[in-house]
């Protein structure tokens, strides 16, 4: 049928049905379709999204030579870095030094460098302390679990020596931040030419126990009203030192450690 033969045959219906039926036919017009629902981002995590905290972190791996040694920042070390330079904010307006003990080849070092510049365009390092061996960890012990078939070793064995590195390739990654101090030696006797505190920020990623407990025992006591200690593996079934020693300072002073769910610990002082 010809549509305009359609067209007529339709309005002659139309006319049938209102005269002889008394119903008004009216052609309706199907909805349009319903709007797609907005598609929410893959993540909703904000360390996962947040663009110059990401740059932050290639400009880390980059410069302090992490990346050319085959490491990369995989999602639950980037929301270890996050934690990291966030708690960092937190304490920003609290008097004090910042401090890491274990810094290896400086990346997370070069993160709190960073931030810190964030706060003040000016700042070359100035009130930063970082102590290591520069020789790598110590032999681990009976209290890192060496003699515990249950322990989690991963793809390389727990021993003495890992996680070297120099500190002249140390301070070439850290060549923005001319002004950080380097202790040199083992701890506790690094501690022995280090500031009197009081201290804004303290990272420990010292992977041992006996290390971790001295450390405690010298930071904790020096940090400033409002201050954080943010100890690295707090929650490692590879590093159950670090628990260990965070638990037997916990007893012995009273002061709690909050556990977080990257595994980082955090202790911040009264106010």
């Amino acid at each position: 049928m010809a549509a305009g033969n359609r067209g007529t045959v339709r309005t002659s219906m139309h006319r049938f049905a209102r005269n002889w039926l008394g119903v008004e036919v009216r052609r309706v017009r199907p909805a349009s379709a319903p709007a797609a629902p907005a598609e929410l981002p893959k993540s909703t995590v904000r360390f996962e999204i947040d663009e110059r905290f990401n740059r932050m972190v290639e400009d880390a791996l980059t410069k302090t030579g992490s990346a050319a040694a085959g490491e990369a920042a995989p999602p639950w070390r980037r929301g270890r870095l996050y934690n990291l330079v966030r708690i960092l904010a937190y304490t920003e307006g609290v008097e004090g030094r910042v401090a890491e003990v274990g810094t290896f080849r400086g990346m997370s070092a070069y993160m709190l460098c960073a931030s810190l510049r964030d706060e003040d365009g000016a700042f070359r390092g100035a009130g930063v302390d970082l102590f290591d061996s520069f020789e790598g960890i110590s032999e681990p012990t009976t209290k890192d679990g060496v003699d515990d078939p249950t322990v989690a070793v991963g793809g390389v064995p727990r021993r003495a020596g890992l996680f070297a590195a120099s500190v002249e390739s140390v301070r070439s990654g850290l060549a923005e931040f001319p002004d950080v101090a380097l202790h040199p030696g083992w701890v506790p006797d690094c501690f022995a030419d280090a500031p009197q505190g009081p201290y804004r920020f303290v990272h420990l990623d010292l992977d041992l126990h006996g290390p971790t407990l001295e450390s405690l025992r010298f930071f904790v006591p020096r940090l400033a009203p409002g201050g954080a200690l943010v100890i690295d593996d707090h929650g490692s079934v590879r590093w159950p030192g670090v628990r260990e020693a965070a638990r037997e300072f916990s007893d012995a002073s009273g002061r709690r450690v909050l556990e977080l769910s990257s595994g980082q610990g955090l202790i911040v002082a009264p106010k």
